[in-house]
């Protein structure tokens, strides 16, 4: 016989004389022809009221409702007799906690549960039984994380009423919390989300968290740009003493990163864990700095109006931060000309950088941070876009990097006229100042020249090794390298 969940019916409708000492076979195997015996009344009532006359149908129905409500109330107890001898009820509450956590916090992982969210896992958790209800209610990181995102289809069910149930339950535990408030997760629909009718309701869940900044630990906004300010503007004076994540972007068609200074406009009243940060440099998303680990600045945008005013002087500010281990750089934040390229100033000392990831699409940064700047703990660099033909090096290699062991190079652009290493001055120039690399990815497609690049390495080496440009017994890639990851089409000319 299948069993029903025990929170089917409520918990007062147990019979005060229930045994609760664990039940053995016999007793439920009493308890299950108890409920076969009270199935089989049932019926012969319902058969009973079938043919009853008029007078007589609404004493009968009654009856039958009575004899409902004891089976209900003998399967419960069958359940609850069932289930307690099951091993896995037998676990320690401890270890339920763990596997309840870990169930919900990988539950966002799955594509369906991101895309169509649908009933939280926790949620599901809570309705097993009594048991897991009683467990999950008294687990306050069971109810501390929320995520949110706006789903067309889903729409007109912002689900308010639940976060409110949250924040109470989670009592005083630190909040994990994540808004994606684009319609679909799509950013080019942001004037969309703004102008449906339930934008006022999306609006209300961050209103909701304002009394709970003090203890939100991480806090993920991904918004139109412009279309929550007034929520960050109430944000701009707090104090958020346990922060440690946050993330402020929007939309893909915005103006440029503005400022000479990194000027704090959000949680002036200070941040003092903060350590993670991801910005676009949408309004009111700049904290202060200075305990920061992990900085992305990473703009999403198809399309930037104006030109970026992101000076030197403040990426030289962002360099020397005190605690910075990561930092990406991605979008149309800092244009480098072939001209500042060239000035001599005086090198930047990044001291705890360990991992670098910018792109070179549309700016010389990457030679600009090859050239200018001193990291003596680098271990791993990321370059997209490098671009290897429109300047020269300004002179002989004078860098280093004595901890580097990792290049990434990704969607680099050749085609057979550029293979030729005389229109390719910062190949050889690379692979002399990322000598001691043991690993190297090529992440390309193969229309974008991947054989021609291989080809152009391939002579790179073989130079580098015949014409003695070495300061070192070792300057270049060959001599260190011990794998190299090619993620290219394996048929080059297929794909053209």
């Amino acid at each position: 016989m299948a069993t029903l969940p025990a929170s089917m019916v409520s918990g007062d409708m147990k019979n005060a004389d229930m045994d609760e000492k664990s039940p053995t076979h016999g007793s439920l195997d009493s308890l299950l022809l108890k409920i076969e015996a009270l199935d089989a009344e049932r019926l012969h009532l319902e058969a009973r009221l079938e043919q009853a006359g008029p007078g007589s149908q609404t004493e009968l129905q009654e009856e039958l409702q009575q004899l409902k409500s004891r089976i209900t109330t003998a399967r419960l107890r069958y359940n609850e007799a069932h289930n307690s001898q099951l091993p896995c009820f037998k676990l320690p509450n401890e270890i339920f906690g763990v596997i309840f956590c870990l169930a919900q916090r990988n539950s966002w992982l799955h594509r369906v549960v991101r895309h169509k969210p649908g009933i939280d896992t926790q949620v599901h958790i809570s309705h097993v039984c009594k048991h897991w209800r009683d467990i999950s209610l008294s687990l306050l990181p069971l109810w501390s994380l929320f995520r949110y995102c706006y789903i067309e289809e889903l729409q007109h069910c912002v689900p308010s009423r639940r976060l409110e149930i949250y924040l109470e339950r989670s009592k005083d535990y630190p909040l994990d919390l994540w808004f994606n408030l684009f319609l679909d997760g799509d950013y080019g629909n942001g004037k969309a989300s703004a102008e449906s009718s339930s934008w006022p309701e999306v609006l209300q869940l961050l209103t909701l968290i304002l009394p709970h900044i003090h203890r939100i630990r991480e806090l993920h906004i991904t918004a139109p740009d412009g279309k929550i300010n007034d929520f960050l503007s109430r944000l701009e004076n707090a104090s958020a003493p346990i922060l440690e994540f946050l993330t402020i972007v929007g939309e893909k068609k915005r103006e440029p990163f503005r400022g000479l200074k990194w000027s704090p406009n959000v949680f002036l009243g200070g941040a003092p864990r903060l350590k993670y940060l991801r910005s676009d440099d949408a309004r009111f998303s700049r904290p202060p700095l200075q305990s920061i680990v992990q900085l992305r600045l990473e703009q999403r945008a198809e399309f930037i109006q104006g030109r970026p005013a992101f000076s030197l002087s403040l990426l030289e500010e962002i360099l020397t931060l005190p605690h910075l281990e990561i930092l990406s750089m991605w979008g149309d934040f800092l244009r480098i000309e072939r001209t500042v390229l060239a000035q001599a100033r005086p090198k930047i000392e990044t001291k705890k950088l360990k991992h670098l990831r910018c792109d070179g699409l549309l700016s010389l940064l990457p030679q600009y941070f090859l050239s200018h700047v001193e990291a003596p703990v680098l271990e791993t660099i990321t370059f997209s876009c490098f671009n290897f033909t429109d300047t020269s090096p300004a002179g002989p290699p004078v860098n280093d990097f004595p901890s580097l062991h990792t290049l990434v190079l990704i969607g680099q652009n050749f085609d057979i006229n550029h293979a030729d290493l005389e229109r390719l001055p910062w190949l050889l120039e690379l692979m002399t100042l990322t000598h001691r690399i043991k690993k190297l990815f090529l992440m390309n497609d193969a229309e974008c020249g991947a054989q021609e690049f291989m080809y152009a390495m391939t002579r790179a080496l073989s130079t580098a090794a015949m014409s003695g440009r070495t300061r070192s017994p070792a300057k270049s890639w060959a001599d260190n390298l011990e794998q190299i990851v090619l993620d290219i089409p394996s048929d080059f000319r297929s794909c053209r």
